[in-house]
């Protein structure tokens, strides 16, 4: 089993591609896939808490100075920039100003961190950006409402990010806790095992992501 886990982890930017094409040429197991994102998604954030450790994520207080300045800049500052971009060229009321202009003020993708994972980057500082950034939507995404009234009240944007955040604290809490039992001392090849098994469970994450097309 550890051989098979250790595989994926070799060549996972190749799972990913599979996982890209398996849902483009398999729509009924895209489609079957899709009903399942939400617990597929926590269960992917439990795998990847328990690969990367509570200590790696939580960070120095400087670190979280970083991760807050970041956060206001990406979910505030730069989607009111591009909004402003739009209206100067006369194109704010086009649904594509509101699709670029919301797409900028979201929060970090659940699967940012295996993404960074993928890229050999700091999976820590990217589960910070994750958890902070969904932590603070319903305060970042203030300004940004108050530009496009015709989205209407706050209520309903800040109910769902306060959902997305109990199952993100949830499913990362339970990595941690399950990290912090079993795993305190990962040796090399058991963190390349746990690699491999959050590049399969990213994977088919893809498959079912591939339904909308």
């Amino acid at each position: 089993m550890r051989y098979m886990l250790r595989l994926p982890s070799r060549h996972a930017r190749a799972c990913l591609i599979v996982g890209l094409l398996a849902g483009l040429a398999l729509p009924s197991l895209a489609a079957a896939l899709a009903g399942w994102l939400p617990q597929m998604v926590a269960a992917l954030l439990t795998i990847t808490a328990l690969r990367i450790g509570h200590r790696a994520a939580l960070g120095a207080v400087r670190d979280l100075i970083w991760g807050l300045a970041s956060v206001l800049a990406l979910q505030t500052l730069l989607p009111l920039l591009l909004l402003g971009g739009f209206v100067l060229a006369g194109l704010g009321q086009t649904p594509a100003a509101l699709a670029v202009t919301l797409a900028a003020a979201a929060p970090a993708l659940t699967g940012s961190v295996n993404l960074a994972l993928l890229m050999r980057l700091d999976a820590g500082r990217m589960m910070q950006l994750m958890v902070l950034g969904t932590a603070a939507f319903p305060l970042t995404v203030l300004p940004v409402l108050a530009a496009l009234p015709q989205l209407g009240p706050a209520s309903e944007i800040a109910l769902a990010a306060l959902r997305l955040l109990a199952v993100i604290l949830g499913a990362t809490g339970l990595g941690f806790a399950l990290r912090h039992v079993f795993l305190p001392h990962p040796t090399p090849r058991q963190t390349e095992a746990l690699d491999g098994a959050s590049v399969l469970a990213f994977s088919v994450i893809v498959v079912g992501l591939m339904a909308a097309l």
